[in-house]
């Protein structure tokens, strides 16, 4: 379904919507329960990190695990490489997942920050809803903007 200003993709049981501040809605679990939220991928480092250390901000700051792919990326301030902030995410996913790529793809873990940037994100989605749902590139740029 496409809208001004932001895309809808449903999959499987939940629902994402794509907005063109590169933000997605996603439900993940936060020291309160489950929460529905805008995510980008460097909010979504934080959240996982958050849920690492037990929603202690003072633990992530203080964090000593750097082998994690995440810890450079952990404060989600500063300049960061965006390439190499989303080569972390798919690291981490293939450590979660025991180095299984297939099963990155069937993650049952869908309230997980990283879930919906797991095999890509923002880009990969739209790009695969686009060429599933319409010839032309042009056709529905013409409608997103």
């Amino acid at each position: 379904m496409l809208r001004r200003g932001f895309l809808l993709i449903r999959k499987k049981e939940s629902s994402i919507q794509i907005f063109k501040d590169d933000k997605m809605q996603a439900i993940i679990k936060s020291k309160d329960g489950i929460k529905n939220t805008a995510l980008n991928r460097r909010k979504s480092i934080h959240e996982k990190c958050l849920n690492c250390s037990c929603w202690i901000p003072k633990e992530v700051s203080n964090c000593k695990i750097n082998e994690c792919p995440l810890f450079s990326f952990r404060m989600s301030k500063g300049k960061q490489d965006a390439v190499k902030r989303q080569k972390s995410i798919r690291t981490y996913c293939l450590d979660c997942m025991n180095g299984q790529v297939g099963a990155v793809s069937d993650c049952p873990s869908s309230d997980c920050p990283l879930f919906i940037y797991r095999k890509g994100g923002l880009n990969k989605a739209l790009g695969n809803y686009m060429k599933k749902n319409f010839h032309s590139e042009a056709n529905i740029l013409s409608d997103w903007i």
